[in-house]
């Protein structure tokens, strides 16, 4: 894809997301990395772009563990594991040295997201208490 076509693409994501978001309440805004940022029970969740894919869509929220002793690492990456291997749309994930959860979808029509998007929280935020009680339990 063309930079100016991923760009094009970019604004087109990012439009339908904020409009919708507004439209259901919320106060989104665009992140530093283009993706859409908006907060739900108190907690920041994003709708991440990616121009590539315009039928792809992922809802995730971070986790920031200040993890710095390989055993703890280890010790939330099998969490993650376990968590991911039990969960239908919701992945659990070590990447740049954070917990990622996130509900990630394909659709035929990149409108798709709208039928599922308060479903598709409610699976990114269970999984995310899931790996924190999980956490907590050692």
């Amino acid at each position: 894809m063309a930079q100016g076509q991923s760009e094009d693409v970019q604004k087109e994501l990012q439009n339908r997301y904020l409009g919708y978001l507004i439209r259901e309440g919320y106060d989104p805004e665009i992140d530093a990395d283009g993706d859409v940022e908006f907060t739900y029970n108190d907690n920041n969740y994003y709708l991440t772009i990616d121009a590539s894919e315009k039928e792809f869509f992922r809802i995730a929220r971070i986790a920031r563990l200040e993890l710095t002793e390989e055993s703890d690492i280890n010790r939330a990456k099998i969490i993650c594991h376990d968590i991911t291997k039990e969960k239908k749309v919701t992945k659990v994930y070590w990447f740049n040295n954070n917990i990622w959860v996130s509900s990630e979808l394909l659709f035929s029509d990149s409108d798709g997201f709208e039928g599922i998007f308060e479903r598709a929280m409610e699976l990114t935020e269970k999984s995310f208490d899931e790996f924190v009680t999980q956490w907590k339990e050692n």
